[in-house]
């Protein structure tokens, strides 16, 4: 009997720079491939398809990829870890795509993300998240000029010795997700230019500091960016981040030292770049806060494992 463990990346997305502007490809996306939260799959060859998934809308894209790809062989599918569902951490995608994979798997049909992406209607707005389920590291997408999904047109390793610092806050509801998120899009206006030029130069600053390990440059281009990000979003948010409690949490990584900081996605999670070594001081200046899930991971460079 066939079996297999799929073990997929979580990401951080750094946001979107382009909305509505004619003059650019729609869209177009930054972010960073993170090895904790992950998802955690073990699948074996079964009569019936089983999934130990409490997400219906996954199970639903499952069912329909089944129904057109002809998939005959099933499996019994349980997870060990999970991503948290509509976090910020591209939870949808992670699984649709390790699930995928595992039917494809014990049907020997070749596993093509873009083609699972467009069966199950991911990849919609942004490919940071297919490019850190095949890829991993930092990644920048190619945006869209019509229905096509972005493809990833940048990738580089994310430096080992540095880690992100993210923050959950305990008392915010889930971010936006599918139809919500496309709603949200409708109402908000075109970038202007001179912004998305201005992101567009923040990107290369970024990739030219990843390339020769520059953190603190790295961190304020990252910041920067993502400032503008909150402006392509501020008609829907309310301001640069999704609620005054975001805003805190950013606030409170700039005063314990982050070099960069950001809102990942519509949140709640927010994140801050750090140097490893580190590590002890945040885990000390952040133990008094109650109201807060901490996570610090480092960059997953190498997408999913399989074994």
């Amino acid at each position: 009997m066939k079996r297999i463990q799929i073990e997929t990346p979580s990401r951080l997305h750094f946001g979107v720079i382009n909305i509505k502007n004619k003059d650019f490809n729609l869209f177009g996306c930054a972010g960073c491939a993170i090895e904790n939260p992950c998802f955690t799959i073990i699948a074996e060859e079964n009569d019936e398809l089983i999934l130990d998934v409490e997400r219906k809308d996954v199970k639903y894209k499952v069912q329909k990829l089944i129904k057109f790809l002809k998939i005959k062989t099933k499996a019994k599918i349980k997870t060990i870890n999970t991503i948290p569902e509509h976090k910020g951490f591209g939870s949808t995608t992670q699984l649709t795509l390790a699930l995928s994979y595992a039917l494809c798997f014990f049907n020997n049909i070749k596993f093509d993300a873009y083609k699972i992406a467009e069966i199950t209607n991911l990849g919609k707005i942004s490919g940071i998240g297919i490019g850190a389920f095949l890829y991993g590291g930092f990644l920048i997408d190619s945006g869209k000029k019509h229905n096509e999904i972005p493809k990833i047109i940048f990738r580089w390793d994310f430096p080992k010795e540095w880690i992100f610092v993210i923050l959950l806050p305990k008392n915010l509801n889930k971010g936006l997700k599918g139809k919500e998120e496309i709603e949200a899009f409708k109402k908000l206006n075109p970038a202007p230019k001179e912004r998305i030029k201005e992101m567009l130069y923040l990107l290369e600053e970024m990739k030219d500091a990843l390339k020769c390990k520059n953190i603190e440059t790295f961190g304020k281009s990252l910041t920067k960016f993502q400032i503008n990000v909150g402006l392509n979003f501020f008609e829907f948010q309310k301001g640069i981040y999704s609620s005054s409690e975001q805003e805190k949490l950013i606030k409170l990584l700039e005063n314990i030292g982050a070099y960069g900081t950001g809102q990942s996605s519509w949140g709640p999670a927010v994140y801050g770049v750090f140097l490893e070594e580190e590590k002890s001081k945040i885990l000390k200046k952040l133990s008094e806060y109650t109201n807060i899930d901490l996570i610090i991971t480092k960059a997953n460079n190498y997408g999913v494992k399989i074994k």
